[in-house]
């Protein structure tokens, strides 16, 4: 069986989650702080993370992105990077899933709630495997839910992104077309 190598990028957040897996096994990765310097430092791990494992973007076969909802800038940088990657180099695959199903990590029964800023934050329950829609609340409405809710709670502003990468459920993310998907901004963008 040939090797098949995949890239996941993450950058939703106030880090720089990257990951490089051979045959959906995790082979090195790069977790960094991105002190609003994303944009320089995301292409320079991507390549330091290729060399440390002795490969280069023609090996992989497929990359794995968080669509968002989160960071505005880190939503459009890390599809703007997946989208270059894949249109230069043809055999790569894009899946895309959105952050608070990848936090969610295959659970059920579970609240996932995310700081929007401004005082609100995104929030999705999963409940018998169905997934609610996304919604934007104030953070007061938050704690009351927090607090009447029987699910179980997840944090997505306190993710284990080791954890994260080391249990990545591959399976929930979708094929997409590079040149024809929405990311989840939830929030329009300001005109």
């Amino acid at each position: 069986m040939n090797s098949l190598y995949q890239l996941f990028i993450d950058v939703t957040s106030k880090k720089c989650v990257l990951a490089i897996y051979k045959n959906f096994k995790i082979l090195a990765n790069i977790i960094v702080e991105t002190n609003n310097n994303l944009t320089d430092i995301i292409v320079e791990h991507i390549i330091a993370l290729l060399k440390a494992v002795h490969l280069k973007y023609q090996d992989l076969d497929a990359i794995y992105l968080d669509i968002g909802p989160g960071s505005f800038t880190g939503v459009r940088v890390g599809a703007i990077v997946a989208k270059t990657i894949c249109t230069t180099h043809n055999q790569i695959k894009l899946f895309i899933n959105d952050s608070l199903n990848i936090i969610a990590n295959n659970k059920n029964n579970v609240f996932v709630h995310l700081d929007a800023k401004g005082n609100k934050s995104y929030t999705i329950s999963i409940i018998n495997n169905i997934q609610s829609d996304y919604r934007i609340i104030t953070n007061e409405q938050l704690q009351i839910e927090l607090k009447n809710t029987s699910l179980t709670i997840i944090d997505a502003n306190q993710v284990d992104y080791h954890n994260l990468i080391y249990n990545l459920k591959f399976d929930n993310f979708k094929l997409t077309n590079i040149l024809d998907f929405d990311l989840n901004y939830v929030k329009k963008p300001l005109s």
